[in-house]
């Protein structure tokens, strides 16, 4: 509205003067051109954004996503587990679905920011920074699934038969007490599956995806799955 104002303005300041001296009308026209340059130059900067702004702007709007449908998730797990069959790897395909579910709001935030990265043409560690604070929402909430999957597998789990071991001599517990054994770290495998993505799978495992990349020899700057691959997640 403003700049409607304005070229009106110039155009009545154009005809009051068009019977004046020559010089007069230059006097009038360089006016014009010095205002319209100024007219560009406000709307050029008002145009412009700010990155940080619009990262912040999009952290903020996915986090409060996830945060919301975090609580219908574990609450739909919880009604829907009783029905299962299958006992503990039905368990966790359901857990993973829900799970997902986060991943992909998580997912499209992060390619918004990659979106303003491009536009902005900031630099890729400002992007990379302000993703993980994105992802680390995603993997905290998500965890909130896990345990509901944990707490529903237990007695899935207990059911097994339990293996009682006879009393030993008093002699042989004594050598056990002062020579006790040493028990190597369990090493657990899966295998990446189509659709997978890393952040589901370190969430399942319990833990961060840092660990899980970790573990398979990777970064959150260089990484690579294939479905089929056979990964560590303990």
């Amino acid at each position: 509205m403003k700049k409607a104002l304005l070229g009106i303005a110039l155009l009545s300041a154009i005809v009051f003067t068009s019977g004046c001296t020559n010089g007069k009308t230059t006097s009038t026209d360089a006016t014009s051109d010095q205002s319209t340059t100024e007219t560009t130059t406000v709307e050029s900067t008002t145009e412009s954004i700010d990155p940080e702004v619009a990262y912040q702007s999009i952290l903020d709007d996915y986090s409060k996503k996830i945060k919301d449908a975090t609580p219908g998730l574990v609450d739909e797990y919880n009604t829907e587990y009783p029905q299962q069959q299958g006992g503990v790897d039905a368990l966790a395909e359901l857990s993973n679905a829900k799970v997902e579910k986060l991943a992909e709001i998580s997912n499209e935030g992060i390619s918004k920011m990659a979106d303003v990265k491009s536009e902005s043409k900031d630099g890729q560690s400002s992007y990379e920074e302000w993703s993980k604070k994105l992802m680390a929402v995603y993997t905290e909430e998500s965890q909130k699934i896990v345990e509901a999957y944990q707490v529903s597998a237990t007695p899935v789990e207990s059911s097994e038969p339990v293996v009682y071991q006879q009393e030993e001599e008093p002699q042989q517990q004594q050598q056990a007490v002062e020579q006790p054994v040493s028990q190597a770290p369990v090493e657990e495998y899966t295998t990446f599956n189509k659709g997978d993505d890393i952040n589901t799978i370190a969430a399942n495992a319990g833990i961060s995806v840092e660990k899980f990349l970790e573990l398979n020899g990777f970064t959150l700057d260089q990484y690579f799955f294939s479905p089929g691959d056979t990964i560590r997640i303990k």
